[in-house]
């Protein structure tokens, strides 16, 4: 039976909102200062939540093929509807609003292919490229059933992922290669996030009681993770989604998120409204930027103190659910936006 986890959909939601407040608190942004300290610290520590989003990819992918027979086939009709349509349809889309608004986005063919190569359609899509080079790898990398082998691929992918920050810009015999290796979307800047996730599916059980078990040292981890975060934060300075610190980070975030959810989990309406942002999440993450657009130009948003940024993030977050549900409406709507199975407990 395909077993079904009441904190993905959780964590996945959490994923989702801090995306949302790394972009909406980016109008706060006025180079290279914030407007205050607190939209400062709100941009910062939100950012990461889109290495949240490639553990919880790892995780439903070797989910998905736990215990059962790997279909090349069906594995690749399935990743090309939900991830690689929606991906080539939302880039015309934002590249038609930049085009409205002005730009001249087809220059060239160089920077034509980069949109499609690169994610840089939109100043969000460059992680849809990243997940889907991951899709690339999975094949070989779902062959590891042994969990302790998958232990191993988690510390050599940790190794890679800090190696590659470290490396400075890679020089080969190509000027696309080194563009596609160098830039942010690149496999080997998120590697490790991804290979969190098949070591969290694997062990699920195991983790699980260690947040329990150890919910105390979890939340001192926790407070520290903060106190380091908050200390290295301050304006003039910007850190990217994906970054040595977040190799640490990530793991205390994921064991105080799963730490808490029981807690979380008596709430009936908090749960049912994470929930819901959850399967809508990759919904969100493609429409939000438009939204944000359409918002800015109906009313300029620049710049954001940290009270009206709560604001637009929450009408941000109800304009994104509204739009994917009028999508939803649309024939052939599931190639545009993929939305999560509406699932209980047990179900």
């Amino acid at each position: 039976m395909n077993k079904y986890y009441d904190e993905i959909p959780y964590i996945r939601a959490i994923a989702c909102m801090m995306v949302v407040l790394v972009h909406v608190s980016g109008n706060s942004y006025e180079g290279p200062y914030f407007a205050d300290n607190w939209s400062l610290y709100i941009n910062q520590f939100s950012r990461l939540g889109t290495p949240v989003f490639a553990v919880v990819s790892g995780f439903l992918l070797f989910h998905s093929v736990n215990g059962r027979f790997f279909q090349f086939g069906r594995f690749l009709r399935s990743r090309t509807t939900k991830i690689v349509i929606p991906f080539v349809i939302w880039s015309f889309v934002y590249l038609g609003v930049r085009a409205y608004l002005g730009e001249d986005v087809f220059p060239n063919v160089r920077q034509s292919m980069k949109y499609f190569l690169l994610g840089t359609a939109q100043y969000h899509l460059y992680f849809i490229v990243t997940v889907i080079q991951f899709y690339l790898l999975f094949p070989l990398l779902q062959l590891i059933k042994n969990r302790r082998i998958m232990l191993g691929v988690l510390v050599v992918s940790l190794s890679i992922n800090y190696w590659w920050f470290q490396k400075g810009d890679i020089s080969l015999f190509s000027d696309p290669v080194n563009t596609i290796f160098n830039h942010q979307s690149f496999i080997f800047y998120w590697i490790a996030y991804f290979m969190m996730g098949s070591v969290l599916q694997l062990y699920y059980p195991e983790i699980k009681a260690v947040c329990s078990k150890y919910k105390y040292w979890i939340a001192i981890a926790f407070i520290g993770m903060i106190t380091l975060a908050f200390y290295e934060i301050e304006q003039g300075k910007l850190f990217a989604s994906s970054r040595v610190e977040n190799l640490l980070y990530i793991p205390i975030w994921l064991l105080f998120l799963l730490m808490v959810f029981p807690f979380v989990n008596k709430n009936t309406t908090v749960t049912t409204t994470l929930r819901v942002i959850g399967n809508y999440s990759m919904g969100i993450y493609l429409v939000h930027p438009l939204v944000i657009t359409i918002i800015d130009q109906w009313y300029t948003l620049r710049p954001l103190v940290s009270y009206q940024l709560v604001v637009v993030f929450l009408l941000v977050m109800i304009l994104s659910m509204l739009l994917i549900r009028v999508i939803l409406w649309l024939p052939f709507s599931s190639y545009m936006i993929p939305v999560g199975k509406n699932k209980s407990k047990g179900g």
